[in-house]
């Protein structure tokens, strides 16, 4: 059964709000809050109905999960990147990433995504604390 990329980026997304317990702490539908899980979806976009009762922070939290989420199931097969960074900030969205990535892996490439988790569990724990800042310095333009 294949996926069309509208499907896809809505399970996506409800399993991102899912795991940020959106449907059981946010949302309005009864549904949801009993299932604990994103039951409506707007038909015009397929965007889980919970995301209507975030703010603009929180969005961008759920947005920033998803994107990551994207990225690990595309690239992460490739084995070129193990979205392990060393900014305890960044490895907790990789980390957040990392668990919807693996409920919605599809079955055909699971060999493979098991073989990424277990290379990025291997990676080094993080070195610097909070998120990766650039140094002034480094911004101002050379002479």
């Amino acid at each position: 059964m294949s996926r069309n990329t509208n499907e896809f980026c809505t399970t996506t997304l409800a399993r991102v709000l899912e795991l940020l317990a959106v449907p059981q702490m946010l949302c309005r539908r009864r549904s949801c809050r009993r299932m604990g899980r994103c039951r409506r979806y707007f038909p015009s976009n397929g965007e889980p109905c919970c995301m209507r009762n975030l703010n603009a922070e929180q969005r961008a939290l759920v947005e920033a999960i998803h994107n990551k989420t994207s990225m690990i199931i595309y690239f992460g097969r490739a084995k070129t990147e193990l979205y392990a960074s060393e900014w305890s900030d960044m490895r907790d969205l990789e980390d957040a990433a990392v668990e919807v990535a693996r409920c919605v892996c599809p079955d055909w490439s699971r060999k493979t995504f098991n073989a990424f988790l277990r290379a990025r569990a291997k990676a080094p724990p993080p070195e610097f604390e909070g998120d990766m800042v650039v140094p002034p310095a480094l911004l101002r333009p050379r002479p």
